[in-house]
């Protein structure tokens, strides 16, 4: 609109007679001014209204975002009034003090630990508590008893109130007595009260604590918790969890002959049978015997195992004195050539023994001679009397003592013709 009037005004002066005269130009200089303020005026309030019309949009959108604002906080207000008429605002608060830690709850739990229960009205929730995991008419209805454990890691929610985790694991199901069990609940935190029912007659009421089972047997455990501040006991049993297999029980008796030890295997619950000090040797019957080589104290041990692969061990110590010691002398050639002199091999010295045996053989290992006569020597022939021929040959002596001791020699000799 201002572009037209320019150009009417353009189109006026353009088609404009004046006169030569000083005062109609100067009419014509004034109409003009006159003009270019009222094109000034246009503009600027046409500015002015554009600025008021973004000002005014600007206004409204930030009215509307506050009162948006002011009505969350409203309804976020109506819901924490609602959790506190609920007792959920202390579920909540339970949930925070296990997440996040944070400096005023743990100022709370110092003054509520469960390790330092000092006023009254907290002992008589724990009183409450054990007596109601003992009565099972009572626990039926809140107890969750299972044969197989499976794990619930989260808590339940029921009537908008979070409910306490009563599940928990442990680190041994099964083993032989005494077995030492560490028990872990799903959920830790020093605003609940814990009661642990073992099963073999004994509780405690630490949050993780750790158990010896003394006896064989099958174990039902429990676990009943509570928050401090809300009212709600939870509990949860698993059947048989734990398992303790009994102890087998070692039990030997000896007796000897000279040196020789016979032992009887007297254990109780026992499938494997382990001997262990015979001069380093490891034995496996049920019940050996062994014919010891030196006179000294032995220790013996037994250790029985039994199927499910608990074991035993009974030592006792021997003493072996009754071994004699015999220097037996045997010659290393002799010459059977009928002159009288060294024709003969055997033992040279006297000896005072009960039984006596004596072998040769060939280096082959065939049997030469053979003879139970102490007084007998070897003339150098085989079984059908015929001379053998020069070389070497193998002699073993067996000799068996007053005291019941037997000794067994042997060597090598040259027979030389």
């Amino acid at each position: 609109m201002i572009e037209n009037f320019e150009q009417n005004i353009k189109n006026v002066l353009d088609n404009y007679t004046v006169n030569t005269q000083p005062q109609g130009w100067d009419i014509v200089s004034k109409g003009l001014k006159a003009h270019k303020q009222k094109i000034f005026m246009k503009k600027v309030v046409f500015i002015s209204a554009l600025i008021f019309i973004v000002a005014g949009l600007f206004y409204f959108a930030k009215n509307n975002f506050t009162n948006k604002s002011q009505n969350k906080t409203v309804q976020t207000q109506t819901i924490v009034d609602n959790i506190n008429n609920n007792n959920q605002k202390q579920a909540t608060k339970q949930l925070i003090i296990k997440n996040d830690q944070t400096e005023q709850v743990n100022k709370t739990l110092n003054t509520e630990s469960q390790t330092n229960i000092k006023n009254k009205e907290q002992k008589q929730e724990i009183n409450k508590t054990i007596e109601l995991t003992q009565d099972k008419d009572k626990l039926n209805s809140d107890t969750d008893i299972q044969d197989t454990q499976t794990i619930e890691p989260k808590n339940k929610l029921v009537n908008n109130i979070i409910l306490p985790n009563a599940d928990f694991i442990v680190d041994y199901k099964k083993g032989c007595q005494p077995l030492n069990v560490k028990f872990l609940p799903a959920e830790k935190s020093d605003s609940m009260i814990y009661y642990w029912n073992f099963g073999d007659g004994t509780s405690n009421n630490e949050q993780s604590p750790s158990h010896t089972y003394t006896q064989p047997g099958k174990f039902t455990v429990s676990l009943t918790v509570k928050y401090y501040r809300t009212g709600k006991i939870i509990s949860k049993s698993y059947r048989d969890l734990i398992k303790v297999y009994s102890l087998p029980k070692s039990d030997f008796d000896f007796t000897n002959q000279g040196s020789k030890y016979y032992f009887t295997n007297k254990s109780i619950n026992s499938k494997t049978h382990i001997w262990l000090g015979f001069d380093g040797k490891i034995i496996t019957e049920e019940s050996p015997k062994y014919d010891f080589s030196k006179n000294k104290t032995y220790t013996i041990s037994l250790v029985s195992i039994n199927k499910n692969g608990c074991s035993d061990t009974l030592t006792k110590q021997i003493t072996v004195n009754s071994i004699e010691q015999i220097t037996l002398f045997m010659p290393n050639a002799f010459t059977p050539d009928g002159d009288g002199i060294n024709d003969y091999f055997g033992v040279t010295q006297p000896l005072e023994y009960k039984e006596f045996y004596m072998q040769i053989f060939d280096l082959q290992g065939n049997l030469l001679y053979l003879s139970n006569d102490k007084q007998k020597m070897w003339d150098g022939k085989n079984k059908q009397n015929k001379p053998v021929s020069s070389g070497k040959y193998i002699w073993k002596v067996l000799i068996k003592t007053q005291k019941g001791n037997e000794i067994q020699k042997l060597g090598y000799l040259n027979l030389i013709k």
